[in-house]
């Protein structure tokens, strides 16, 4: 069971109290609270931004708790998808370049790339879009810039954070 706490001035907060939760393969949770349940606190330990105080966190089956920081990145970079509410998008790269990126950090040829970020943008129906910078899209089309970039690598996990937020039905 996972726990966290921080240390806020004199005082400390305990985010996630002894969360015990399993997720299977094809399996989708969703966890929902009020403002300061823990809920990000818990997405930030299941990506591998953040340790917990205390319990075991298995990605894949893999213990985590040991990794050292590039292990970890590496780790996030080719297994773990991340959609937040806010985008986080390269302000400088078009729609195709923030899709594309996670290929390019990964390493693939640029054909493979070219197929799956094509693929990725057919699917989401940004397609004619493709070339436009992040200030060029509406809020629901960087919005699905950024889930396009959370999936053209087909992480084993995905996790995000109020993604439908800037979306229509």
């Amino acid at each position: 069971a996972l726990s966290r706490t921080f240390t806020l001035g004199d005082s400390e907060v305990r985010a996630l109290r002894e969360v015990d939760l399993r997720i299977g393969r094809g399996e989708y949770v969703s966890v929902m609270g009020p403002s300061g349940s823990g809920k990000s606190t818990l997405l930030n330990i299941l990506g591998l931004l953040d340790r917990p105080d205390s319990g075991e966190y298995l990605l894949n089956g893999a213990p985590t708790a040991a990794l050292g920081e590039e292990a970890r990145a590496r780790l996030r970079r080719e297994h773990v998808g991340f959609v937040f509410q806010s985008y986080h998008l390269v302000t400088r790269l078009t729609a195709r370049e923030n899709i594309e990126l996670p290929l390019m950090l990964a390493g693939r040829a640029p054909r493979e790339r070219l197929r799956a970020v094509d693929a990725v943008l057919e699917r989401l129906g940004i397609g004619e879009r493709a070339g436009h910078l992040p200030n060029q899209l509406s809020g629901g089309e960087r919005q699905r810039v950024a889930i396009g970039r959370s999936i053209v690598m087909k992480p084993d996990l995905l996790l995000a954070d109020e993604p439908t937020g800037n979306l229509d039905s």
